[in-house]
Formats: C-alpha cells, structure tokens, sequence
C-alpha cells in the first residue's frame, strides 16, 4: 500500500520481496545485505524527493484491496466460510 501510494521501497532481497516487487525495480528496490542496505539508503537519502522507480506504484496496484476482494470473496466461499 505504501507503495502504491508512491513510497520509494527498500526492502531485504532475502524475504518474499522478489516476488512481489517487479524484476526491473530489484536493482532499485532491494538489498543484499547490511552494507547493500546503507548504501542504498544513503544515495536514496542524499537526494530528496524519494520517489519510486518510474512505473512501480502503479505495478503495485494489483494488490490493492478493491483488487482483491472479489478474489477473497471467492476463496471463502469456496471454503463455506460466509459473512
């Protein structure tokens, strides 16, 4: 969600970031480990504004909740699970 409202991410590479940040924002995005980290931060930083990379708040609308909830919806019913 921070994101998608346009929040410039830096996230570990280790957890399941990969998956959900496109490949062409990894290099922007994601760090390998704690010198990765500040070096990232620093840059992102020393240059105010933050922005995220070109394209990537709107990549991040798919896992909006208006997105989603038809998806949910389905799922629990699938399950028996009701309102």
């Amino acid at each position: 969600e921070a994101v998608a409202a346009g929040c410039h991410p830096l996230l570990p590479r280790r957890l399941s970031y990969p998956e959900v940040i496109p490949a062409a924002y990894h290099d922007a995005c994601l760090y390998d480990d704690d010198a990765a980290l500040a070096d990232k931060l620093i840059a992102l930083l020393s240059k105010p504004p933050v922005t995220p990379p070109r394209g990537l708040a709107a990549a991040m609308q798919r896992y909006s909740w208006s997105r989603l909830t038809t998806d949910y919806d389905a799922l629990f019913a699938e399950y028996g699970v009701t309102r």
